[in-house]
């Protein structure tokens, strides 16, 4: 990445990208990094390894610097995603009991303005703006996979299907593809996609929900999704056949007609969602309810884009904007490392957001340890430390357990509770016992 690498020195350098990346004041660019690396030189007396604005430029090679960054966040991300949140673990195990998955993997897409923020618009889109396209990973509450394309590039070609092996697949209506669920069903994986209203798939079986128990509904010849049978005000849950010509193999999967009647007048009074889980392992409600856990992936793009410098970049080049994004997530998995360090050793359960939002100080301070102490390996600086970093440690630990009670989770409001917008209350319907269902979609199960 440094053409002459005699006048840089690596930890000034790093240092000072990170805590670009951390400070929100100020936009993230190549004048902003060598602006903070010339501070902490002086601030360390190291002023010898000062240099000059046009050293910095000519000598930084631009092309590498993706690789350069690819190459740590890969190792961070070895080490950060070896804890979890004590929630996120709870559900997960919750679902390995029901339907046998390791994880649930969240796919979301989020737009980011170029330099400028101006241009023609096309459907919404700017010329100039990019998109995030990026998978979570719900049990290390950490990005699986992440690239930055152009805005109007198609969101179903970055679904990770190779991952989707024993895992459970969370995705909006913008992904809804039949190809998409015939592979993920293949790889012995699961999916819960919110649908389309215009849905017209062919109806199979069907049952309703009254009070706590379902009820089956006699299906007719020509009986679709959206036909005025199934537009009451109940919930549906209906077996559905589906052709995917691209492989010519058909496949059953669910479509949940979920009754929301406090949704806004002009909207449709029901929500669907697709899936291939089976009735008997989750009812319905369930089903509607796990969905929430997609709203995940919104609270770490905008952790990513307010609270980690990337929406501030200020820069068109495309490999730049790639590798700050990648340093943006190095910073992001950072600060939910510290959070999920706090969760297991607190007595509060951290909140995910707030831990991201707030950190900000606390990431600088460690960035700093690790420059004194050498080290860049930010697991032992938490956990085990050595005898060089043992104050400076003490110092740490004590800083973030005095600030574990801010950012602990707050108590869930009675509409929080009654939407079921807080993990905790995802958690416990889906430990409750699925209603019997008269749906015969044993033939879903994978390798049935």
């Amino acid at each position: 990445m440094i053409r002459r690498m005699n006048k840089f020195d690596p930890w000034l350098l790093i240092t000072a990208l990170m805590d670009c990346l951390s400070n929100q004041d100020h936009a993230l660019c190549l004048s902003s990094i060598h602006e903070k690396y010339c501070t902490l030189a002086e601030k360390h007396g190291m002023t010898e390894r000062k240099i000059s604005w046009e050293v910095f430029h000519d000598h930084l090679s631009k092309k590498t610097i993706e690789d350069f960054i690819t190459e740590i966040c890969l190792r961070c991300q070895q080490q950060l995603q070896k804890r979890t949140y004590s929630l996120c673990l709870e559900l997960v195990t919750a679902l390995t009991d029901r339907i046998g998955i390791s994880n649930i993997l969240i796919q979301d897409g989020s737009i980011v303005n170029e330099k400028g923020q101006k241009g023609s618009s096309h459907k919404g889109i700017k010329e100039n703006q990019k998109k995030i396209q990026a998978t979570l990973s719900f049990l290390h509450m950490d990005m699986e996979t992440y690239t930055i394309t152009d805005a109007n590039a198609s969101e179903r070609d970055y679904v990770p299907l190779d991952k989707c092996r024993g895992a459970l697949l969370l995705a909006d209506a913008g992904y809804v593809d039949k190809s998409i669920f015939a592979s993920i069903t293949n790889e012995e994986g699961f999916f819960i996609f919110k649908g389309r209203t215009n849905c017209t798939y062919k109806i199979l079986g069907a049952q309703k929900r009254l009070k706590n128990k379902n009820v089956e509904i006699e299906v007719a010849e020509g009986d679709k999704v959206n036909s005025e049978k199934f537009n009451g005000k109940h919930t549906y849950d209906l077996l559905v056949e589906v052709q995917d010509k691209t492989s010519g193999t058909s496949f059953r999967m669910r479509v949940i007609k979920y009754y929301c009647p406090e949704r806004k007048p002009g909207e449709p009074a029901h929500v669907l969602f697709y899936t291939n889980i089976p009735s008997a392992s989750l009812d319905a409600e369930q089903i509607a309810q796990l969905y929430r856990v997609r709203w995940q992936v919104e609270l770490s793009f905008k952790i990513i884009k307010e609270f980690s410098g990337f929406i501030k970049v200020n820069t068109d080049r495309m490999h730049l904007r790639k590798a700050l994004l990648k340093a943006a997530v190095i910073v992001y998995s950072t600060k939910q490392y510290i959070g999920k360090f706090l969760d297991s050793e607190s007595e509060g359960r951290i909140s995910h957001m707030k831990n991201g939002a707030y950190n900000g100080d606390t990431f600088r301070e460690i960035i700093e340890l690790c420059i004194h102490a050498g080290k860049a390996n930010i697991t032992n600086i938490l956990t085990t430390g050595k005898r060089r970093i043992k104050e400076s440690m003490e110092s740490i630990v004590a800083m973030l357990y005095g600030k574990s009670k801010r950012l602990c989770k707050s108590k869930v409001s009675y509409i929080n509770r009654i939407k079921g917008k807080d993990v905790s209350i995802i958690l416990e319907i889906i430990k409750r016992k699925p209603l019997v269902s008269y749906l015969n979609d044993k033939l879903m199960l994978p390798n049935a």
